[in-house]
């Protein structure tokens, strides 16, 4: 079983998803720097988080601790 991504994880790997921190700002109509001091993606963000990646994560990807872990396939 993986281990599930630290918040800092998540934001990372969606700013290079978003095609960079300031494409991530631009997407979102913020400042990048506003970007630097999230904790967590603000649970108000989530859905322009998923526009600006394109829809390559989910809400369960992006806030796992809101949404719940991805469900797992039977084997």
């Amino acid at each position: 079983m993986a281990t599930p991504l630290t918040h800092s994880e998540i934001k990372q790997q969606v700013i290079k998803l978003a095609g960079g921190r300031k494409a991530l700002a631009e997407a979102l109509e913020i400042t990048p720097q506003a970007i630097s001091q999230w904790d967590k993606i603000p649970l108000a963000r989530v859905r322009d988080v998923m526009n600006a990646t394109e829809q390559r994560m989910t809400p369960q990807e992006i806030r796992p601790d809101i949404f719940g872990d991805l469900p797992t396939q039977a084997a």
